[in-house]
């Protein structure tokens, strides 16, 4: 069988499929969209509770590539004056016991179970900035693409398909993936305003019927 083309959901595997030779008209890139996105957006109030403290949000599993760990290893060298201003919600842990004696290390951390994206709109009025920490090359992070729907900007790793998305200041900031120094640099400096949280609009990357009338078109 012949593959006419390749649909990719980053302009990051596209480029990998040029380097591998494959003929640029044959790379077709098309983001997703899904149902529960659209809905997310509208079922998110437009202003988070108000809150003295900036508070992060991991969403995800607690493999080694997502990067959760890294991440709350350099959440515990944040000077004290920095954390006393921060909060940090952890959802989808499916065995918190491993995660567990971060919660002495790092106060205001409160690690929750899994959840369903029923759950999703019920959880965007608790936090301000989504963080992606991923340490292997994501393609397109549903979890990245879920912040965005609902208004959040998003901290994510330097790596893979999340540059398609993330636009530096607009919606979110970058840092180096494994790189603990420059992201707790991007913590403090969110927490203290050297890095104003933006404000955008509440929208999916690519909505559920744009996604399928761009398969639509290719086909």
């Amino acid at each position: 069988m012949c593959i006419r083309d390749r649909y990719c959901p980053s302009q990051w595997i596209a480029r990998a499929l040029r380097e591998k030779k494959v003929p640029g008209d044959k790379i077709k890139v098309v983001h997703i969209g899904l149902p529960h996105l659209d809905r997310l957006t509208r079922l998110t109030p437009e202003k988070p509770p108000a809150s003295d403290k900036i508070i992060f949000c991991y969403r995800g599993s607690g493999s080694y590539h997502k990067g959760l760990k890294f991440f709350l290893e350099a959440v515990t060298l944040l000077p004290e004056h920095v954390l006393a201003r921060c909060g940090f919600i952890v959802r989808g842990i499916k065995h918190r016991a491993a995660f567990e004696p971060y919660r002495k290390k790092i106060p205001g951390l409160v690690i929750h179970s899994v959840y369903s994206v029923d759950d999703l709109p019920r959880f965007a009025g608790e936090y301000d900035v989504g963080v992606v920490p991923h340490l292997w090359r994501e393609n397109s992070p549903l979890v990245l693409l879920e912040h965005l729907a609902c208004g959040k900007p998003v901290l994510a790793a330097r790596l893979g398909g999340v540059v398609d998305h993330v636009r530096e200041k607009e919606n979110g900031w970058f840092f180096e993936s494994g790189d603990a120094g420059d992201l707790r640099q991007k913590i403090r400096m969110i927490v203290e305003g050297e890095l104003p949280l933006p404000t955008f609009a509440m929208t999916p990357t690519a909505g559920c019927e744009r996604f399928m009338r761009s398969l639509e078109d290719f086909s």
